[in-house]
């Protein structure tokens, strides 16, 4: 998650650009656009086979979504973004935070951040992980879930 003001991410940087946003979304093909991105996003790239290309090229596939991701794009840093942040300490609930070490997207440092904001937090780095990592390392992301409801989310 976009928690704290960072340098954006590269694919969100080029979508605010309208013009340039809209020849992304409309003119490179959509399995292009989804193997592109994944091979940027995940650090071990040689989880993203075509399966995982095909699921997520399925998705920019349907109708408005480019714009719709345009608009989050245009939108991912709002103009009062400390707002929020400043209210990160006013959260009182358990939180668990999972991070990939080398994500290219956002910085495990936001994370680390972020789990020292929060009041009853656990903050589990994987690493050899990128920004997805439900999705390139699922076993350990599916662990740290079961054991944090088990132990710490009653």
């Amino acid at each position: 998650a976009a928690v704290y003001k960072t340098k954006l991410p590269f694919f969100v940087y080029y979508l605010r650009i309208p013009l340039l946003g809209k020849i992304i979304c409309n003119l490179i093909p959509p399995n292009i656009q989804a193997k592109y991105t994944l091979h940027r996003i995940f650090h071990d790239r040689s989880k993203v086979n075509e399966a995982l290309v095909l699921r997520y090229s399925f998705f920019v596939k349907l109708e408005g979504y480019g714009n719709a991701l345009r608009q989050i794009a245009g939108q991912i840093i709002p103009k009062n973004f400390r707002l929020y942040t400043d209210r990160y300490e006013d959260i009182d609930i358990q939180t668990l935070i999972i991070w990939g070490r080398q994500d290219s997207a956002l910085p495990h440092q936001s994370g680390e951040r972020l789990a020292n904001a929060l009041q009853n937090t656990t903050l589990k780095i994987i690493d050899n992980c990128g920004h997805n990592a439900q999705e390139e390392q699922p076993e350990i992301v599916a662990g740290f879930m079961i054991d944090f409801i088990e132990k710490g989310c009653r």
